[in-house]
């Protein structure tokens, strides 16, 4: 169907909609049919996005909360409608420009969405700052810090949650992103970047998971920094003797993680 408005672009965004509509599910059909439907949508939705990716911006927060909907994130893998999916994640990921994306993964993530939500959108925003330059990286930074800080908080927000193997998954996937956009930056800009992280996990009144959340994040920027990480680490060293020692039985009355 695609390639019968592939010469007219209002006809093929006029048609976009309902194409996008059709990935999902519904009970009314029949899961054969469904299955055939939701595969010629998902296959024209990745035509479109190859060729038409700079266009896309209209539609583009509507696509991603289709293609990261949990319905299909958690589908069987081997499936063609997952695969194509996961295609189109990727094509989305890397052919729309990051000015363009950022704002439109921003508008569309929230810490109360699907764990398997969250895991496909970080891992298209991670797509996405892997196809940055350095210069592109320092431009977005100021934006790409404030989704961050956002994103990060998912352990302090899910802190009550009975398994927090699963907190930790998706904290992992944010923690992934994160560290891709870091080895972007030079040092001079760096720099403010990471003190902005400390002050945010440590300053008087913040949540304790946060500094949980720093360190996890400082321990993936060390592994992919390696001798580098030394340039940055000065600041939190004394922080996180402290840290120790008030979770130290002999040096602490009272621990800072008591109830953990």
């Amino acid at each position: 169907a695609v390639q019968c408005f592939w010469g007219s672009s209002p006809s093929l965004f006029t048609f976009l909609p309902g194409l996008i509509n059709c990935l999902l599910p519904t009970k009314s059909l029949q899961e054969t049919s469904m299955k055939i439907i939701q595969l010629s949508a998902a296959s024209g939705l990745l035509k479109v996005v190859e060729h038409y990716s700079k266009f896309l911006s209209p539609y583009l927060r509507r696509i991603l909360k289709l293609v990261c909907d949990s319905r299909l994130c958690t589908a069987d893998g081997s499936s063609k409608v997952a695969e194509k999916v996961k295609l189109i994640r990727t094509s989305t990921a890397k052919s729309v420009p990051a000015r363009v994306m950022l704002p439109a993964i921003t508008d569309v993530y929230s810490a109360d969405l699907d764990p398997a939500s969250i895991l496909a959108l970080m891992g298209m925003l991670g797509e996405s700052v892997s196809c940055m330059g350095r210069s592109d990286a320092t431009v977005h930074s100021a934006q790409l810090v404030r989704f961050f800080l956002n994103a990060l908080d998912y352990r302090t927000l899910h802190s009550n949650e009975e398994n927090l193997n699963d907190v930790a998954f998706v904290e992992d996937s944010v923690i992934a992103s994160c560290v891709l956009y870091i080895v972007k930056l030079s040092e001079n800009a760096l720099r403010p970047v990471y003190l902005k992280l400390f002050d945010w996990a440590t300053r008087e009144g913040s949540p304790k998971d946060r500094v949980l959340t720093f360190f996890r994040l400082s321990d993936s920027m060390a592994a992919k920094l390696v001798s580098l990480f030394t340039l940055f680490a000065g600041p939190i060293l004394s922080s996180a003797a402290s840290l120790l020692d008030a979770n130290n039985f002999a040096k602490a009355e009272s621990l800072f993680f008591e109830d953990d």
